[in-house]
């Protein structure tokens, strides 16, 4: 309950905190969570196919 509680205060604060951030600062973030979420496709793939050939599991 903590959690969601501290998401919706960010979610809710979110224009106000990306006003005082640098624009050095929204790069760098944007690129980060743009890794992050091609991590997590790279992940779902793999799953899938590894699903899908289950004989090419190690």
């Amino acid at each position: 309950m903590v959690v969601v509680l501290a998401l919706l205060l960010v979610l809710w604060f979110a224009p106000a905190i990306g006003h005082h951030m640098s624009q050095t600062l929204r790069v760098i973030m944007t690129r980060l969570m743009g890794m992050i979420l091609a991590a997590i496709a790279v992940e779902m793939v793999v799953a899938g196919l590894q699903h899908v050939f289950p004989q090419w599991v190690r």
